[in-house]
């Protein structure tokens, strides 16, 4: 019986070495693209589900509407006009549209509700033009300055924005709209988003109020 024993000499060691390596990172790699490309998936899916569900809300015939106006945002610290929209299916709140007259245009805010949490918010400010080269206001019309969209996942956490114009107090205009990826741009806990959410539970709760004594009468 002859035995034939098998020597790795320098040479082999050299070119079976770097195929060795390349096999061992390429699964490696191929794996981080697959959870960055998921990531990706599951970010434009909770988009989609987000944007599919307001125009399903916006659809409904169904959902009843409570009107509350100007004297409920006095306990929030707002005493100008104002003027609040809620849309029901039952108790459960799916909508909430609120207008507030500033002293240089309109707010208009839409939340959007599901599972008793914002999946949806949009944003918009309306400013009164100059009508002269001293710069006086024209009250009698209005003119887009400012429009947000901001999309949320089940958590309430910022999965989109898109965002175009300047608010009337804000430095930076954004004349096209401008998306932003928040894992890129934003992890969420901008202050003004935060405060977009304080908010909506703070008029969730009014709405609630109101609900339940409407029921007591």
């Amino acid at each position: 019986m002859r035995c034939h024993l098998f020597c790795i000499t320098p040479n082999l060691l050299a070119r079976v070495f770097p195929v060795c390596l390349l096999s061992f990172i390429a699964p490696s790699f191929s794996y981080g693209q697959t959870k960055e490309k998921t990531k990706e998936q599951t970010r434009q899916e909770i988009l989609d589900n987000d944007q599919l569900s307001a125009r399903l809300i916006n659809a409904d015939p169904d959902l009843k509407t409570v009107k509350l106006e100007s004297e409920y945002f006095l306990q929030l610290g707002y005493n100008g006009r104002s003027r609040m929209i809620a849309y029901c299916k039952g108790d459960t709140i799916c909508r909430i549209s609120l207008w507030f007259d500033l002293f240089y245009g309109v707010s208009r805010y839409e939340y959007y509700l599901k599972n008793f949490r914002t999946f949806f918010i949009y944003e918009a400010e309306e400013g009164f033009p100059k009508k002269d080269s001293v710069g006086a206001p024209d009250r009698t019309m209005l003119a887009m300055n400012f429009e947000g969209k901001y999309y949320f996942d089940d958590r309430e956490q910022l999965v989109d924005k898109k965002i175009r114009g300047r608010k009337m107090l804000d430095d930076d205009e954004i004349n096209t709209w401008k998306d932003q990826n928040p894992a890129e741009k934003d992890d969420g806990s901008n202050p003004d988003i935060r405060s977009l959410l304080a908010n909506a539970v703070s008029y969730v709760r009014i709405i609630q109020a109101h609900l339940k004594k409407m029921q007591t009468q």
